[in-house]
């Protein structure tokens, strides 16, 4: 029997003026930092939702499809649902179940006939777990300024994306709570963030979080008849993007007959079998193309690869190696800081930049042991600002310098001085209250997308699953004493990360050939990933 899906509603987005070329680069390089470092899987506040949301019924009014039909969505953007199926390793006497990816399209300046298309680039922000169709609402007009040859002859690009299968407005989508409410009391009872490490207390407590949400996503995920949790792993996911591919070349050739009456357009006839991949993928993102590249070298079209995600360590679950030059972030910080006066920065103290950095430590440490209450304006009750919130905002400082610094080294005083009246201090309360999920045990709202509820820890951790003993309190001691060796700062975000995989169980023998098969294609990912020929050199280093 079909079941009802309800589908998030995504944000509405700012009026931005618009940006330089230099700028919007810019823009994208913080975003190549953010997304697979600042998304911790346990992080306790839900994504700010400050916008009136979009038709949040666009997506259900849309019939899923074995071909790509575009409907207007959006303004000026294409939106489209692709049926693929659900397991690519199912043999045929297996279950026909499918997946609908939810597919959208910034179109191209010039229409398919024009000798200037150059065809779609396929974007994904990272993650994993994160929404290629918010990434295409936010960032494609600069993408696409990017990607666009400024020459009057030179090639004019689609910028497309889909939401990967288990995130967002794919369907269906993985279900760890019941409703939003459910969902809004899990996030407000995690650790205060950054105390992984401060007792076996906290270590205790986290690691139960960690198994009870796994549990709960797979329990949730047990009222569909085949369930997609076992299928949301990487290899899946670049077979959804081969097809996707094909699904263009299918539909860039009917729009040519569509709009060019009877003449004829070669070079936009579809070609089953050999239509290549144009790919930008940030972060985690760099890992799904090199993927690609390892089993499907022959499909390759153009590729870049934005902040490269080691693929040895990502298969192995191991998260080992991000983390060795974070802590020198807050050490330049620091010195930009001294160098540039007590009237530049209002953090500025003694006579070398560390002792500006011994101070920012120093007020973190206070917050641990004393926390600031704060009395909101407006009436919504108090606020504390915790270790956690300042540490996550050192955190978006240290993804977001030229961004994010500033605020935080103005806060930093303020918070020494233990002034809740600070313009900076009230800032951040407001922020911390706002972020909060409007809900109530009988809101009959969709749950809000968050991926670390869930989506991030279920690709990462089916991606792994049986490449490494599994995770004891005892080795995962260890494991968090070996990464706050290589960066104090990060490492609790990091360590959560590996800490996720307590609670996600095994894949069916199906789904994990596609975790297996990505992981045989590893030395082809690596090859990719540092810059090699795709398929001369990758090819070959996937035995192919």
């Amino acid at each position: 029997m079909a079941k009802s899906v309800q589908y998030m509603p995504l944000v509405g987005l700012p009026d931005r003026t618009a940006p330089t070329r230099a700028g919007q680069i810019f823009v994208l390089l913080l975003i190549t930092a953010i997304l697979y470092l600042a998304t911790p899987f346990t992080t306790q506040t839900p994504l700010p939702s400050a916008n009136p949301p979009l038709d949040n019924n666009i997506w259900s009014s849309i019939p899923p499809s074995t071909s790509l039909t575009f409907t207007p969505c959006f303004g000026s953007l294409q939106c489209a649902r692709l049926l693929v199926p659900l397991n690519w390793n199912a043999s045929t006497t297996d279950s026909n179940a499918t997946v609908s990816l939810a597919v959208i399209k910034r179109p191209a300046r010039v229409p398919v006939t024009d000798p200037r298309y150059g065809g779609p680039v396929i974007v994904n922000p990272g993650g994993p777990g994160e929404s290629g169709v918010y990434q295409v609402l936010s960032d494609s007009a600069a993408l696409q300024t990017v990607l666009d040859s400024p020459d009057d002859k030179g090639k004019l690009y689609d910028i497309v994306s889909f939401d990967p299968r288990g995130v967002n407005n794919t369907t269906p989508r993985l279900r760890c709570f019941r409703d939003a409410f459910a969902q809004q009391v899990w996030q407000l009872g995690a650790t205060d963030y950054g105390l992984l490490w401060d007792s076996e207390r906290v270590v205790g407590l986290e690691w139960a979080r960690a198994a009870a949400l796994g549990q709960s996503c797979a329990h949730g995920d047990d009222d569909d008849d085949e369930g997609i949790l076992r299928y949301v792993n990487t290899a899946q996911t670049v077979e959804d993007m081969r097809h996707l591919v094909e699904k263009l070349g299918e539909w860039r050739a009917a729009e040519a007959r569509r709009t060019a009456s009877n003449h004829t357009y070669d070079g936009l006839a579809y070609r089953p079998g050999h239509e290549k991949l144009q790919y930008w993928g940030l972060s985690y993102g760099t890992l799904l193309g090199a993927t690609f590249a390892a089993l499907h070298p022959h499909r390759v079209g153009r590729m870049v690869l934005d902040g490269v995600v080691d693929p040895a360590d990502h298969y192995a679950g191991a998260w080992r190696t991000q983390l060795q030059d974070s802590d020198a972030i807050v050490t330049q910080l620091s010195a930009d800081c001294f160098a540039a006066g007590p009237r530049g920065c209002a953090l500025h103290t003694g006579s070398s930049s560390a002792d500006v950095e011994a101070r920012l430590t120093s007020i973190l440490q206070t917050l641990k042991d004393a926390p600031l209450p704060v009395d909101t304006v407006g009436g919504d009750g108090p606020v504390l600002i915790t270790y956690g919130d300042v540490h996550l905002a050192l955190l978006s400082a240290m993804y977001s310098p030229f961004a994010m610094a500033a605020p935080l080294f103005r806060l930093l005083p303020a918070l020494e001085r233990r002034d809740a009246s600070d313009a900076e201090i009230v800032r951040l309360a407001a922020r911390k209250q706002g972020a909060l999920v409007p809900a109530s045990a009988r809101s009959d709202e969709p749950v809000p997308y968050v991926s670390a509820m869930g989506a991030v820890q279920s690709i990462a951790c089916m991606d792994s699953v049986g490449a490494a003993p599994p995770l004891t309190r005892a080795t995962f001691r260890a494991y968090l004493a070996e990464l706050r060796a290589q960066g104090r700062w990060i490492s609790p975000s990091w360590a959560r990360n590996r800490l996720a995989c307590v609670g996600v169980g095994e894949p069916s023998a199906s789904a994990a050939a596609g975790g297996e098969h990505a992981r045989h294609g590893d030395a082809a990912a690596q090859c990719a990933s540092r810059g090699g020929s795709v398929p001369r050199e990758c090819g070959a280093a996937a035995g192919r």
